[in-house]
């Protein structure tokens, strides 16, 4: 299906990723895939029927395949994500501790949604 759509759809290898898997690059599965499954001749030449070489996949075959390169953009996509909800989660204590103080300081209540 991805293949399908590179060929069809005229956007970068990137593009076509990052609009299937949400990740940016794509590290060459794709060209991969089409030697793989015979959308490239080996000339090199894009085959264009390819749809017959579709039906004759194996189940085991269309199973999508994780690289370690894939595994190491998600950890570390991970840790980032991880590291922004710590940071933030510092941030929004700070900002109740200083709604705390402003309200013992100046007598004032400040309604804070869901606290």
């Amino acid at each position: 299906m991805i293949v399908e759509d590179y060929l069809k759809s005229g956007l970068t290898k990137n593009q076509i990723w990052e609009k299937h898997t949400g990740c940016s690059r794509e590290h060459g599965r794709i060209l991969e895939w089409m030697r793989k499954y015979g959308y490239i001749s080996d000339n090199k030449e894009i085959i264009p029927t390819f749809a017959p070489k579709i039906e004759l996949m194996s189940v085991e075959d269309k199973k999508p395949e994780i690289s370690e390169l894939d595994i190491s953009d998600l950890l570390r996509r991970n840790s980032e994500l991880e590291k922004q909800l710590r940071e933030s989660e510092l941030k929004n204590q700070a900002w109740l501790t200083m709604i705390e103080v402003a309200e013992k300081e100046y007598n004032i209540d400040i309604k804070i949604p869901n606290h």
